[in-house]
Protein backbone atom coordinates (compact mmCIF):
# COMPACT_ATOMS: atom_id res chain seq x y z
CA UNK A 1 0.00 0.00 0.00
CA UNK A 2 1.59 3.48 -1.00
CA UNK A 3 1.06 5.99 0.88
CA UNK A 4 1.12 9.19 -1.12
CA UNK A 5 0.68 12.77 -0.17
CA UNK A 6 -2.82 12.51 -0.85
CA UNK A 7 -3.81 9.93 1.49
CA UNK A 8 -1.59 11.34 4.56
CA UNK A 9 -2.51 14.99 4.23
CA UNK A 10 -5.57 14.73 6.29
CA UNK A 11 -3.29 13.04 8.89
CA UNK A 12 -1.12 15.50 8.73
CA UNK A 13 -3.17 18.09 8.98
CA UNK A 14 -5.08 16.64 12.17
CA UNK A 15 -2.25 15.73 13.80
CA UNK A 16 -0.83 19.59 13.17
CA UNK A 17 -4.29 20.55 14.69
CA UNK A 18 -3.81 18.78 17.91
CA UNK A 19 -0.68 20.19 18.09
CA UNK A 20 -1.89 23.89 17.60
CA UNK A 21 -4.61 23.08 20.43
CA UNK A 22 -2.12 21.39 22.95
CA UNK A 23 0.40 24.44 22.38
CA UNK A 24 -3.00 27.16 22.97
CA UNK A 25 -3.53 25.32 26.23
CA UNK A 26 -0.12 25.22 27.51
CA UNK A 27 0.15 28.80 26.54
CA UNK A 28 -3.25 29.83 28.57
CA UNK A 29 -1.72 27.77 31.95
CA UNK A 30 1.45 29.64 31.59
CA UNK A 31 -0.01 32.88 31.02
CA UNK A 32 -1.96 32.35 34.20
CA UNK A 33 0.47 31.11 36.13
CA UNK A 34 2.78 34.11 35.29
CA UNK A 35 -0.29 36.35 35.78
CA UNK A 36 -1.37 34.80 39.33
CA UNK A 37 2.35 35.53 40.07
CA UNK A 38 2.68 39.30 39.30
CA UNK A 39 -0.69 39.29 41.69
CA UNK A 40 0.63 37.80 44.69
CA UNK A 41 4.11 39.46 44.32
CA UNK A 42 2.42 43.07 43.49
CA UNK A 43 0.04 42.49 46.66
CA UNK A 44 3.10 41.38 49.09
CA UNK A 45 4.92 44.65 48.14
CA UNK A 46 2.46 46.99 48.85
CA UNK A 47 1.27 45.84 52.22
CA UNK A 48 3.17 47.04 55.20
CA UNK A 49 5.48 44.17 57.26
CA UNK A 50 4.25 44.12 60.40
CA UNK A 51 6.11 42.52 63.43
CA UNK A 52 6.22 38.86 64.31
CA UNK A 53 3.52 37.48 66.35
CA UNK A 54 4.22 35.91 69.77
CA UNK A 55 2.92 32.47 70.44
CA UNK A 56 2.09 32.06 73.83
CA UNK A 57 3.92 29.28 75.53
CA UNK A 58 1.02 27.47 77.68
CA UNK A 59 1.91 25.63 80.82
CA UNK A 60 0.61 22.32 81.86
CA UNK A 61 -1.88 22.84 85.00
CA UNK A 62 -3.85 20.29 86.69
CA UNK A 63 -6.62 21.56 88.63
CA UNK A 64 -8.60 18.34 91.37
CA UNK A 65 -12.41 19.65 91.55
CA UNK A 66 -12.97 15.88 92.61
CA UNK A 67 -14.03 16.96 95.89
CA UNK A 68 -16.22 19.79 95.48
CA UNK A 69 -19.77 19.30 95.47
CA UNK A 70 -22.02 19.98 92.24
CA UNK A 71 -24.58 22.97 93.15
CA UNK A 72 -27.92 23.51 91.11
CA UNK A 73 -29.46 26.79 90.94
CA UNK A 74 -28.95 29.13 94.08
CA UNK A 75 -25.71 29.01 95.50
CA UNK A 76 -26.26 30.32 98.91
CA UNK A 77 -25.59 26.82 100.96
CA UNK A 78 -21.78 26.60 99.72
CA UNK A 79 -19.50 25.78 102.19
CA UNK A 80 -16.10 27.76 102.44
CA UNK A 81 -13.72 26.43 100.42
CA UNK A 82 -9.92 26.81 100.08
CA UNK A 83 -8.54 28.92 97.64
CA UNK A 84 -6.26 27.04 95.26
CA UNK A 85 -3.44 29.23 93.71
CA UNK A 86 -3.21 29.25 90.05
CA UNK A 87 -0.43 30.56 87.98
CA UNK A 88 -0.59 34.31 86.59
CA UNK A 89 -0.09 33.04 82.53
CA UNK A 90 -1.34 30.63 79.90
CA UNK A 91 -2.43 27.45 81.09
CA UNK A 92 -2.88 24.06 79.39
CA UNK A 93 -5.91 23.44 81.88
CA UNK A 94 -6.70 19.85 83.08
CA UNK A 95 -9.75 20.06 85.59
CA UNK A 96 -10.78 16.71 87.16
CA UNK A 97 -14.47 17.12 88.24
CA UNK A 98 -15.61 14.88 90.69
CA UNK A 99 -17.08 11.25 90.81
CA UNK A 100 -20.28 10.73 89.12
CA UNK A 101 -19.75 14.03 86.41
CA UNK A 102 -21.26 13.35 82.98
CA UNK A 103 -18.95 13.46 80.17
CA UNK A 104 -20.58 16.42 77.83
CA UNK A 105 -20.00 20.21 76.88
CA UNK A 106 -19.04 22.65 80.09
CA UNK A 107 -18.85 26.10 80.36
CA UNK A 108 -15.81 27.55 82.34
CA UNK A 109 -15.81 30.88 83.61
CA UNK A 110 -13.77 32.82 85.48
CA UNK A 111 -15.82 35.15 87.66
CA UNK A 112 -14.71 38.35 89.46
CA UNK A 113 -17.40 39.04 92.13
CA UNK A 114 -20.33 36.98 90.10
CA UNK A 115 -18.68 38.86 86.88
CA UNK A 116 -17.07 36.48 83.77
CA UNK A 117 -13.81 37.88 83.38
CA UNK A 118 -12.52 35.38 80.85
CA UNK A 119 -14.89 31.68 79.94
CA UNK A 120 -13.90 29.18 77.72
CA UNK A 121 -16.24 25.76 76.52
CA UNK A 122 -14.83 22.42 76.62
CA UNK A 123 -15.69 19.38 76.22
CA UNK A 124 -15.58 16.71 79.19
CA UNK A 125 -14.39 13.06 78.83
CA UNK A 126 -13.32 9.67 80.68
CA UNK A 127 -9.49 10.00 81.12
CA UNK A 128 -8.06 6.92 83.33
CA UNK A 129 -11.32 6.62 85.41
CA UNK A 130 -12.05 10.64 86.08
CA UNK A 131 -14.33 12.72 84.31
CA UNK A 132 -11.85 15.33 82.87
CA UNK A 133 -12.27 18.29 81.26
CA UNK A 134 -8.92 19.87 79.11
CA UNK A 135 -8.55 23.58 78.07
CA UNK A 136 -6.15 26.16 77.31
CA UNK A 137 -6.66 28.99 79.25
CA UNK A 138 -4.71 32.40 78.77
CA UNK A 139 -5.20 34.39 82.25
CA UNK A 140 -1.76 36.73 81.61
CA UNK A 141 -4.13 39.35 80.59
CA UNK A 142 -6.31 38.99 83.91
CA UNK A 143 -4.69 40.99 87.03
CA UNK A 144 -3.46 38.77 89.86
CA UNK A 145 -6.02 38.52 92.68
CA UNK A 146 -8.79 36.11 94.27
CA UNK A 147 -11.05 34.60 91.58
CA UNK A 148 -13.82 31.84 91.40
CA UNK A 149 -13.44 29.25 88.57
CA UNK A 150 -16.92 28.13 87.80
CA UNK A 151 -17.38 24.64 85.89
CA UNK A 152 -20.95 24.16 84.35
CA UNK A 153 -22.42 21.68 82.40
CA UNK A 154 -25.47 21.98 80.35
CA UNK A 155 -27.81 19.94 83.01
CA UNK A 156 -27.89 22.80 85.09
CA UNK A 157 -24.75 21.25 87.65
CA UNK A 158 -22.16 23.92 88.59
CA UNK A 159 -18.88 23.82 90.53
CA UNK A 160 -17.03 26.51 91.72
CA UNK A 161 -13.78 26.62 92.94
CA UNK A 162 -11.95 29.51 94.28
CA UNK A 163 -8.66 30.53 92.53
CA UNK A 164 -5.85 32.79 93.68
CA UNK A 165 -3.67 34.10 90.85
CA UNK A 166 -0.58 34.33 91.56
CA UNK A 167 2.20 36.71 89.89
CA UNK A 168 4.36 34.30 88.18
CA UNK A 169 8.23 34.69 88.04
CA UNK A 170 9.89 35.61 84.65
CA UNK A 171 11.65 31.74 85.02
CA UNK A 172 9.83 28.77 83.89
Amino acid sequence: MKWGWGRAHPLLAGAVAVCGIALLILAGFAFERIWNTRKVATATHTQPRSAPQSVAIYTPFRMDLSNLSPVRGDDSARHEISQLPVPHKPLEMVLVLPIGSEPGVYSIELKDNGNAIWSGVAEARLENGHDTIRIDADFSQVPPGAFDLEVGSSAGIRLTQPVLLEESNSNP
